[in-house]
């Protein structure tokens, strides 16, 4: 019984997370669309660009977190930068 009451609770989080990461996605599409709307139109004030950067960037850690937590290995990488949480890459392994 104890195990249904953990794989119940897993499910939830998983779709708790799922809707917080939709929700943000759409609230950056919305917010982005309707500074396209207000005056002066068709220009977005780069307050709002980094607004929308922001709420994309905290929808990548919390599934950057949801990944750790769940045993994945979660990569970032960016030009000669790579950091790796959870394990070895891939192609790192193969060279050992």
């Amino acid at each position: 019984m104890e195990k249904n009451n953990g794989i119940l609770a897993k499910l939830r989080q998983v779709e708790t997370v799922t809707w917080v990461v939709v929700a943000l996605t759409c609230a950056t599409f919305l917010l982005l669309v309707v500074a396209m709307l207000i005056p002066p139109r068709g220009q977005i004030h780069p307050s709002v660009l980094q607004g929308a950067a922001i709420i994309t960037a905290n929808v990548a850690l919390i599934i950057f977190a949801q990944a750790v937590a769940s045993g994945k290995t979660a990569t970032f990488k960016h030009g000669n930068t790579t950091a790796v949480v959870g394990g070895i890459p891939k192609d790192e392994q193969d060279e050992d």
